[in-house]
């Protein structure tokens, strides 16, 4: 083989495993990443998400990361667009997310709106004897629908009237909202009220700039679950008394590179002995390389590299290659 073959035949290789590292590959067993928003579902609060039917009618997308609860740090919180999530750690396997109660928070008693005077005494309507208040017709139907007893909780208003006649109830994690504009079927919405909230926090700062910063609740996060190495010999037929490249690429879950991996190589002769080579950690690409001496071995014999790769979290992977002495 000559060279020039040999270096297209590697940097073909290489070329393609970088190109296709940033590979829109979405979703792990135990993740979720969503483009419409930039974040991240995973681990508890994805197991509570995917238990939801329709949970993206009643939660919507995730817009911040998990971050520290502002009061309780041990309680890991996050916001979708209709609800916030909390996890603590302290309540048994199973039980450990719930939901804020966002409606009982964004509900104003001094200033609840105008009494819609719905007439709560017909077969529609269904009283609620722990709060005192109904819910009826269409909201009673979208209650019914989608678990409201887990996912909206209690009723705790009349329905009222907002914003030039909007016709919205609160409940204690919800708001509905009757939207006479839309097609039917589709005129009870939940409001956003997971927005609402955090960003009513950030504007009284509850929020600092500090935890911002740390945090980085506005960006997407690249978290490695797992990891994927892959290693290639520049010379699939090398000769004998050379030196032979072995480049090692290190990506995660989503073929994304995955710089400062720990390598070990492990290089078995054709004669059996065994040496290990520890090259550098790997680059921002996800690569590095190891050289090795061939010496005087006869051709059609073939060299075998094991190749470890670990990070200091303990996520490990492993591969093996192969080369053959040319003539």
């Amino acid at each position: 083989m000559s060279i020039r073959l040999r270096i297209f035949f590697i940097s073909t290789i290489l070329m393609l495993f970088l190109f296709t590292s940033g590979a829109p590959l979405q979703q792990t067993e135990d993740a979720f990443y969503y483009d419409e928003t930039g974040h991240w579902l995973r681990g508890e609060f994805y197991t509570f998400f995917n238990q939801t039917p329709d949970a993206l009618r009643i939660f919507g997308y995730p817009i911040t990361r998990v971050f520290p609860h502002p009061v309780r740090p041990e309680v890991q919180v996050q916001y979708f667009q209709k609800a916030r999530m909390e996890l603590d750690p302290s309540k048994p396997a199973g039980q450990r997310v719930s939901l804020a109660p966002l409606g009982l928070w964004a509900y104003d008693e001094s200033a609840p709106g105008k009494d819609a005077n719905i007439d709560t005494s017909n077969a529609s309507c269904r009283v609620f004897e722990k709060t005192g208040h109904a819910v009826c017709f269409g909201f009673m139907q979208y209650y019914e629908k989608y678990n409201g007893e887990a996912y909206f909780g209690q009723p705790i208003s009349e329905v009222l009237e907002i914003n030039g006649g909007r016709l919205v109830q609160y409940f204690e994690y919800a708001r509905m909202e009757w939207r006479a504009e839309q097609m039917e079927g589709a005129r009870v919405v939940l409001t956003d009220l997971g927005r609402i909230d955090f960003d009513s926090h950030i504007d009284n700062k509850v929020y600092t700039a500090a935890e911002l910063r740390n945090g980085d609740l506005f960006t997407t996060e690249r978290v490695n679950t797992s990891l994927i190495v892959r290693a290639f010999p520049t010379q699939p037929l090398a000769r004998a008394n050379s030196v032979q490249r072995v480049y090692i690429v290190v990506q995660n879950q989503l073929l994304q590179p995955v710089e400062r991996a720990t390598v070990k190589v492990t290089i078995r002769r054709p004669d059996g002995t065994v040496s290990v080579e520890r090259p550098n950690e790997t680059n921002a690409s996800g690569i590095t390389h190891v050289d090795v001496s061939i010496g005087d071995v006869a051709p059609n014999q073939v060299f075998r590299i094991d190749v470890e790769a670990d990070l200091t979290d303990g996520l490990k992977a492993k591969t093996s290659a192969s080369f053959r002495i040319w003539w």
